[in-house]
């Protein structure tokens, strides 16, 4: 396992991230417990050597499921728990294999830890290939305090004296960091390298295979097209969030729905990366849905929309139940804090 993708809690117990369970970390015994990061919470005295905004939660106990016995954690079962968040898979495969014992105990009952475990179709102890590998471009990025980089590629993140190939249990490159939970690295290529391989970008995908379908110059035509309407978008967001116009106002004099202004205010909230941006979005957000969504859970907060407008609904009553596009206030509010709490995770070098 990664050591730099560990994290301890307050007792001294290891921990590693769940994929597939955002927010789960499970021990090597199969104890899981929540963390989560929260941008609010940072430790302020200097000298504090604690993971500034990373906090533990409760503890997620396991059940047991009622037609075959086994014991669930997380609805995993404890075996396959633990070898998703300690033994990485070089591939993937679904449904997920079987995982064994390495070494049977005495009465044939082996020790279910994550070091006597092992995925039924591969060799744990060859998983990270041993053989020098060629020399690949790499690029620097900041997790919390901590250095690494990332190969063009996205097979391979460095850290000081360490480098892992991640896991592919879920079908996509992760990469646990004991200050970032699980990265994917297809993000980290498309954020770092100007041109990445067009099979791990995110970018102008969709504009490619159309271009493709259709012909190359009907393809640019379309491009410019969407850039035109994508600079329409950024404006008027900024009208809002910058000059202090209200959604009303865009919308009626640029003729659109005021719906329309507030997905556009939406995805540039997913842009923010600064507290200043925070400040922005807190002018346009009613004060009492914005101290909710604060107060609310940080699994409530990252439920579906539809679940955590109940929940707020219920806690502010008649009078913000009547306030209209407040489904579109919580979206933007809730991704204004995400992106900021990301960017405070992961920041390139």
């Amino acid at each position: 396992m990664w050591p730099d993708g560990i994290a301890e809690d307050e007792e001294g117990v290891s921990y590693a991230p769940l994929p597939g369970r955002e927010g789960v970390w499970i021990s090597e015994e199969g104890r899981a417990r929540r963390r989560r990061y929260n941008p609010w919470s940072e430790g302020k005295k200097e000298g504090d050597e604690r993971r500034k905004g990373w906090k533990w939660g409760e503890t997620i106990f396991p059940s047991v499921d009622d037609q075959t016995g086994r014991v669930l954690v997380c609805r995993y079962p404890l075996r396959t728990a633990i070898a998703l968040a300690w033994r990485p898979r070089s591939t993937h495969v679904s449904p997920l294999p079987k995982v064994i014992l390495l070494r049977e105990g005495e009465g044939g009952v082996g020790v279910e830890t994550a070091f006597n475990l092992c995925w039924e179709d591969e060799v744990c102890s060859k998983l990270e290939k041993e053989e020098e590998e060629e020399e690949d471009e790499f690029a620097s990025f900041w997790v919390g305090r901590s250095r690494f980089s990332v190969c063009r590629t996205g097979e391979r993140v460095r850290g000081e004296g360490t480098e892992t190939r991640g896991t592919m249990a879920t079908g996509t490159r992760l990469v646990p960091f004991s200050e970032g939970g699980l990265v994917e690295t297809r993000r980290l290529v498309s954020l770092l390298f100007p041109s990445p391989p067009r099979h791990l970008s995110y970018r102008k995908r969709g504009d490619e295979e159309e271009g493709r379908a259709e012909g190359r110059a009907e393809g640019r035509a379309e491009g410019k097209e969407r850039k035109g309407k994508k600079g329409k978008a950024e404006t008027a967001a900024e009208e809002v969030l910058r000059k202090g116009r209200s959604v009303e106002e865009v919308a009626r004099e640029r003729r659109i729905c005021e719906s329309t202004v507030w997905s556009y205010l939406v995805s540039a909230a997913k842009s923010f990366s600064e507290e200043e941006d925070l400040l922005l979005a807190r002018k346009i957000v009613p004060a009492r849905a914005w101290d909710a969504l604060l107060s609310s859970p940080g699994e409530e907060r990252d439920d579906r929309l539809s679940s955590l407008m109940e929940r707020v609904d219920k806690k502010l009553g008649s009078r913000w139940t009547s306030t209209p596009h407040r489904g579109s206030i919580l979206c933007f509010a809730r991704s204004a804090l995400r992106s900021v709490g990301e960017a405070r995770i992961v920041r390139p070098d």
